[in-house]
């Protein structure tokens, strides 16, 4: 991920159900790149959205998990 200025941004993870299963960014992100880490060591094996939303933009993509 990349930000041109100071940024809110806010980076989640759904289920294909719909349900918000981790928070992985909540707040300002200074400008710059980026890169996240989740932890789904708890997690089902299966297909999951990243969704990253900031004041200007969203953009999504999905994950599958293999264990």
């Amino acid at each position: 991920m990349k930000f041109l200025n100071r940024v809110k941004s806010v980076l989640l993870i759904y289920d294909l159900s719909g349900r918000e299963v981790a928070v992985l960014h909540k707040g300002d992100i200074e400008a710059g790149v980026h890169s996240a880490t989740w932890n789904a060591s708890l997690m089902a094996a299966g297909v999951y959205i990243c969704n990253l939303s900031g004041p200007a933009h969203t953009s999504s993509t999905k994950i599958i998990l293999v264990k």
